[in-house]
């Protein structure tokens, strides 16, 4: 009976450099921008399609009554925040939403980038604040102290 070859290596395609990422373009790596593992180790692309690297920044919206926004605004938000990035995904930009946070008068959101200027540029173009941009330094977490 003939061998059968193996199966190759699934590959992802990447949202930020739009090509596809094979296991052995990762590296294994103490990073303070990617979310912990429970070992700490932390598995990260540490480079783009046009190697820029990638930051993970907080950014601070001051939005009057953001903790208190329904679904239907949130939704609202989030297409036009999405539409925004899809646009400058397909100019080359390198910026990813993580996730955000509404409390009291603020929305607090996590955002991958290759610069602060790209993120000031899509809440420029999506029509809110980016009262604040500060780069992530590092994660804290109980895993930390275990």
């Amino acid at each position: 009976e003939r061998a059968r070859k193996a199966k190759p290596t699934p590959r992802r395609r990447s949202r930020i450099t739009g090509v596809f990422h094979s296991p052995y373009l990762f590296i294994s790596i103490k990073n303070p921008f990617t979310p912990a593992t429970d070992s700490g180790t932390l598995i990260s692309p540490i480079l783009t399609m046009k190697g820029a690297i990638i930051q993970r920044y907080i950014i601070e919206r001051e939005i009057p009554g953001a903790g208190a926004l329904g679904e239907e605004d949130i939704a609202n938000i989030s297409k036009v925040s999405n539409g925004v990035l899809d646009a400058m995904h397909s100019e080359g930009a390198a910026i990813e939403w993580v996730e955000s946070y509404a409390a009291g008068d603020k929305i607090y959101c996590i955002y991958d980038a290759s610069s602060e200027e790209a993120i000031r540029e899509h809440a420029a173009r999506g029509g809110f604040p980016a009262n604040s941009v500060v780069p992530i330094s590092g994660v804290l977490n109980p895993g930390k102290g275990r």
